[in-house]
């Protein structure tokens, strides 16, 4: 006999650990970006990215970690970030 499987609840899992964030920020340029690079491949290795072309210059990322830890990583760096809802 094959034991239980709820496929559902095993995609509903997966899809709550690694939630997309998106957060407003002052990151302004390239330079910026290779500034938080570190700090955001600790939350998010390679699940990130900074849209520079946003006026709001939009972080996304992928990952498991609270808003509030992803922002602690942003200000380590030297910049700041607000959640976006």
């Amino acid at each position: 006999m094959l034991p239980d499987f709820n496929l559902m609840s095993h995609v509903s899992n997966l899809t709550s650990i690694y939630m997309k964030k998106q957060f407003k920020t002052n990151v302004k340029c390239g330079a910026c970006v290779a500034s938080i690079t570190p700090e955001m491949e600790k939350i998010a290795a390679g699940l990130w990215q900074v849209d520079l072309t946003s006026p709001d210059r939009i972080l996304t990322v992928e990952s498991e970690k609270e808003s509030a830890e992803i922002i602690k990583a942003l200000e380590n760096a030297g910049y700041k970030g607000e959640l976006l809802c």
